[in-house]
Formats: structure tokens, C-alpha cells, sequence
């Protein structure tokens, strides 16, 4: 399908009481249509519905209550976008959290917003390992990408059955983000399913997105100029594409020499332009 071939008006989701509308919505429009796509690997509507929805089932299955914080740690990759939908859906929180963080600040981060799942890149997972002890009521650690990744994993192993569909109130929380700490501890800001959805509707339009944009999501999904951005042609029914930067200091990364960097291989995409060191 190219941009000449897709239709660029339709009806949009409605988002306004709940944001997981988006995947649901396009999933049944346009179920083959790309989606999400992060270098080589890729996912069309109803790929992504299907994800997300074991996801949903898969959180629940651990237990987790309503309004209960779901934590990411990493640098951008799909599963934050695929978490902040599921956690919508289900009920709970998304808190994506800054991985530059130091770890007493990232150990507050966590304490704070009371996270009883994170979800946690292969290189930072060493740092959660450490200050976990300190962290009570932390009771799920899952490791996403790397050779000990447990993410997919936990996708596949999702319990059958009915997906939890929670009917939030616009007011309810849908996304909790934290500020840099700039003059203390990073402060929680508490994103409602109303204000997000205002400002998706509003800047989207402002911005011209349609179904044939392509959306590249450079901006780290910690901050709400990454996740918001992200946000705002999933709504429209475009393609988003989330990059995630190289910072191999690897002698196999040739920085601008080539197109591409050998050491970032592992993440499945080989096809992302290298940053160099």
C-alpha cells in the first residue's frame, strides 16, 4: 500500500474516555494497513490489536490490580507503545521512565509511582537487580530484548479468554510521566485519558496527520514530546515508525562510514541508520 493509495478521511477513533480505542478501532478498519514499525521488524493494526491484547490479558493474569502502575525502563522500542495501550485497556497506568536516570533517582522513580510490574531493557536490568531490594513492592521484574528477554515470552504465555476491556473515566489516569528533577526528585505528572485525548485531537490536526503520514518518533517515549508525538498519527491511522538510537562504542560500529551498524544487530535492526560514537 502506498501514501497514493490510502484513503486520507475516515472516521477516527473515540478517544476521548479512552485512549486504547485507537488500536481497536484501526484493527477493525484497516487491519493489514502497517501500524508500528521499529527497523526491520513491523506490525499491521490487527498484528499490534493482538499484541496488545495479550498483553492486556497477560498483566492481569499477574495479578495486577486497577490503577496500578506498569513501569518501562529502555530506550524507545514498540513494547513501550504496546505497554502504554495494554495498560490503558486493562485498567492500569503506563509509567515510562527516563533511563538516564542515576539509580537512586531511578529507585525513587519507582517507589514513588508504586510500580508492581516493570518492564525493563537488557541494559539497564543489572541497575533494577541492584535496587530491587529497596523496592517492596515491586513483584515483576521482566526483561525486554537481549539473549535473556522475557517480554515475548510473556506475550506468548497469555492466558486465553475475553481480554479485560476497563471503561476508564476521562479524569482517570492513562499515563504517568516524570519531570528531569531539575531542583529535587523527579515529580510524577499525571496524564488523564481527557487531556491526552484533547491534545491528540488538537495536534494532530494542527499538524496535518492523516492516514498516509509516516511518523518518525525520535524523541525519547519518557518524555510527552516522544509519547504524545507517537500518539498522534496511531490516532489517524498512520504509520509509525520508532527509532532507537545507536550508542555502540563497539569498533564494528564505522559511525558515518556506512549506513548501517553490525553491533546493533541485535535488536533486529539492521536497517537503522547508525548515530556512530
Amino acid at each position: 500500500m502506498t501514501p497514493d493509495t490510502v484513503q486520507t478521511t475516515g472516521p477516527r477513533p473515540a478517544i476521548a474516555g479512552d485512549m486504547s480505542a485507537i488500536v481497536r478501532h484501526w484493527a477493525r478498519l484497516a487491519p493489514e494497513a502497517e501500524a508500528l514499525r521499529c527497523g526491520e521488524r513491523a506490525w499491521t493494526w490487527a498484528q499490534l490489536a493482538g499484541r496488545v491484547d495479550r498483553l492486556t490479558r497477560a498483566l492481569a493474569g499477574l495479578g495486577v490490580p486497577a490503577g496500578q502502575r506498569i513501569a518501562v525502563l529502555d530506550k524507545n522500542d514498540p513494547a513501550q507503545l504496546e505497554v502504554t495501550l495494554a495498560a490503558a485497556q486493562g485498567g492500569f497506568v503506563s509509567t515510562v521512565i527516563n533511563w538516564r536516570l542515576a539509580p537512586e533517582e531511578l529507585r525513587y522513580v519507582l517507589a514513588d509511582c508504586g510500580a508492581v510490574v516493570a518492564i525493563v531493557g537488557a541494559e539497564f536490568a543489572s541497575v533494577v537487580d541492584k535496587i530491587r531490594p529497596e523496592l517492596a513492592g515491586l513483584r515483576h521484574v521482566i526483561v525486554l530484548g537481549g539473549p535473556a528477554g522475557q517480554y515475548e515470552r510473556l506475550l506468548a504465555s497469555a492466558p486465553g479468554g475475553i481480554t479485560p476491556q476497563h471503561h476508564p473515566r476521562p479524569d482517570d489516569c492513562f499515563l504517568q510521566l516524570y519531570t528531569s528533577g531539575t531542583t529535587g526528585y523527579p515529580k510524577g505528572a499525571m496524564l488523564t485519558h481527557r487531556s491526552v485525548a484533547a491534545h491528540t485531537l488538537t495536534a494532530s490536526e494542527a499538524f496535518g496527520f492523516d492516514r498516509s503520514s509516516v511518523n518518525l518518533v525520535a524523541m525519547p517515549l519518557f518524555h510527552v514530546g516522544g509519547t504524545s508525538w507517537a500518539l498522534q498519527s496511531m490516532y489517524v491511522g498512520g504509520r509509525t515508525l520508532s527509532s532507537r538510537p545507536c550508542t555502540s562504542s563497539s569498533s564494528a560500529c564505522p559511525g558515518s562510514k556506512t549506513p548501517t551498524c553490525p553491533a546493533c544487530a541485535a535488536w533486529g535492526t539492521a536497517a537503522r541508520p547508525c548515530r556512530g560514537r
